[in-house]
């Protein structure tokens, strides 16, 4: 899976940014700034972990635009969830 440049969801266009040394600095593999409709990705985390937090941050937006502000504040609902939809959709079967 390649990180895009930019996601929609609920009709508005959400930037993704790779923010160099986000793990480093703040211990996060990824973040969502809803405010300004930006979903940042640590740039020093594996390419795997990359793509489930982008899923991660999808999903808090998803919650976010729901109004579902306690799903979206359940960090183990929101990290399994992710978790399941990066599996699945990553797979391909004779791959």
């Amino acid at each position: 899976m390649t990180i895009p440049k930019n996601i929609s969801l609920a009709g508005l266009k959400i930037e993704v940014l790779i923010m160099p040394t986000l793990f480093a600095d703040k211990q996060l593999g990824g973040y969502s700034d809803y405010p300004n409709l930006r979903i940042l990705l640590a740039g020093d985390i594996h390419p795997t972990l990359q793509e489930e937090s982008l899923w991660h941050e999808t999903i808090h937006f998803a919650l976010f635009f729901m109004g579902e502000h306690e799903l979206r504040e359940n960090e183990k609902f929101v990290d399994l969830l992710a978790h399941f939809l990066h599996q699945g959709l990553s797979y391909q079967e004779g791959k």
